[in-house]
This record gives C-alpha cells, sequence and structure tokens, in this order.
C-alpha cells in the first residue's frame, strides 16, 4: 500500500509543469519601484513553489521565495538590474523541474510633465503670464520641484503642491519663447521634461497725446508747425521718446482748422516693446 501511495506522488510530481510569466500588470499599484510581480499556472498537485533568481543568464540560481500560491513578488531590487528567474513545484513527492526562465528588470515608474499657460499662448509685453506645469505619475501624486525654463535660461524653480502642479508667474520679453517645465523626479518616480510650449509677447500698443500746433500767418501753405506730446502706458523705468513727424492743417486758408499729424516714429532705448497706434 506504501509502495502504491509512492507511485501516485510520483506520477503526479512527474506530470507538474510550471508555465511561468512575468505579471503583467492590470492597473498601477503594480508599478511597484524596485520589485518584479511573477505569476505562473497553478500546477496540478502542487502544494507549493520554490522561487529562485539569478543575476547570470542560465543561472546559477539562488532560492529567494517559497510561496504556497502561483505568484511572487520579489523585492528589494535595484533598478535598471536584469533579474533571471525560473520556479519549481513541490508535493510530497518532491520538486518538479525548473520552468523555462524569464527575465525582468525594475524601473522606476515613469513621470509625464506638461505646460500649460494662463493667457493660452500669446500676450502683450508687460502683461503678467503665469505658466503651469502638471506632472502626471502611474498611481499617484508627484513631488518635488519643477524648473521652468525659456530655452537655455531658467526662468524659475517651483515646488509641486498636493495635485503636482507647480506654477511661475513674471513677464517676458518681446519675441518667441521656447517655454519648458524639467520635473527633477523623486524616490518614487523619474524625472521628465515638458514638450515645448511656444509663447509669443507682443509690442504693448500706445498713443501720442499732448502735440499742440502752432498758430501762424497765412503763407499760403498748409504746413503745421507741431510740438510736445506724451507717450501714457510706458513700464516704468523703460526709456522711450517721441521721434516728431510733420503736420498739416485741413486748409490753407485763414480760420481755426484741424491739423492731421504723421510720420511720427518711437525712439528710445526700449522703442521695439511699444507699438505706435493709430
Amino acid at each position: 500500500m506504501n509502495d502504491g501511495r509512492l507511485q501516485s506522488q510520483r506520477k503526479t510530481w512527474e506530470r507538474m509543469k510550471i508555465y511561468f510569466r512575468i505579471s503583467e500588470p492590470t492597473d498601477s499599484t503594480d508599478f511597484i519601484n524596485t520589485s518584479v510581480g511573477l505569476t505562473w499556472a497553478v500546477s496540478a498537485g502542487a502544494t507549493g513553489y520554490r522561487v529562485k533568481r539569478s543575476l547570470s543568464n542560465g543561472g546559477p540560481y539562488t532560492l529567494v521565495g517559497s510561496p504556497t500560491a502561483a505568484n511572487y513578488n520579489d523585492a528589494p531590487l535595484t533598478n535598471g538590474t536584469p533579474y533571471f528567474y525560473v520556479v519549481s513545484a513541490l508535493n510530497g513527492a518532491g520538486e518538479s523541474a525548473d520552468s523555462v526562465q524569464v527575465s525582468a528588470t525594475p524601473a522606476i515608474p515613469a513621470s509625464n510633465t506638461t505646460v500649460s499657460s494662463s493667457g493660452g499662448y500669446t500676450a502683450l509685453y508687460g502683461d503678467a503670464v503665469t505658466f503651469t506645469a502638471a506632472v502626471a505619475v502611474p498611481g499617484g501624486i508627484a513631488a518635488g520641484t519643477v524648473t521652468f525654463k525659456d530655452g537655455a535660461t531658467v526662468l524659475s524653480t517651483g515646488t509641486l503642491d498636493g495635485s503636482g502642479l507647480a506654477t511661475f508667474s513674471g513677464t517676458l520679453a518681446v519675441g518667441s519663447h521656447a517655454i519648458t517645465a524639467t520635473y527633477g523626479g523623486d524616490a518614487a518616480f523619474s524625472a521628465s521634461t515638458s514638450p515645448v510650449f511656444t509663447f509669443s509677447v507682443s509690442p504693448k500698443p500706445v498713443t501720442i497725446t499732448g502735440v499742440t500746433a502752432s498758430n501762424k500767418i497765412y503763407d499760403g501753405t498748409a504746413i503745421a508747425t507741431l510740438a510736445g506730446g506724451a507717450i501714457p502706458g510706458v513700464l516704468g523705468g523703460e526709456t522711450v521718446t517721441i521721434v516728431a513727424g510733420g503736420g498739416t492743417f485741413a486748409s490753407v486758408n485763414v480760420g481755426t482748422r484741424a491739423v492731421t499729424a504723421s510720420g511720427y516714429t518711437l525712439g528710445g532705448t526700449h522703442a521695439g516693446n511699444y507699438a505706435l497706434s493709430a
């Protein structure tokens, strides 16, 4: 009787096979840093399993776990290092042959950073604009810092809030700007840089006010002599001057006439930041 039971156990052991795979994550909680999740098909007659690992393709293998279920989470591991696994099944008759080998390389989960602005894609010179960086990560909220850049120039570094957002507010020079946000990563998630967010700043429209025309003695022409003028709206500390043009009376005849000014332009160090409107 004992020999018969032993032969039955041996036949069961001989039939045990491991169909083995690296687990395919079904939700974000499977993306655990510094670990590998292993699953395999249940072997008929098995009462337990042995999970073996190697740093070399083909072994030798070291026993790392003895689960009773057909799955195992191996941790802690080193991100970026390839690991090689085999599994054997156990019952009262002994241990099966090892499964085929599988390999896995744990990696820190990726992050994804994007940038948007409060003003869309354009603004006028002198207008404050707020850029927002959003860092998305699987199964959680990123922590750490974000560096905002305009091309290669660092604009600001901000700390992510509880929603994974960081902001920078300021003014930019006239022209096109290539804005990016770089998340520095943390212990749980990798660093990432946003796609370039192209933002354009246009000159601020201004008008010249307070120009006066001098009275004159009739001379048969409509030429007017103009003087004075101011430019409201120029930002403090900036130098913008009036480059005078000419004036023309509405009639050459004696009387009170309207005067049309023309040919006025802007000068000075910061004239390029402004556009003279009609």
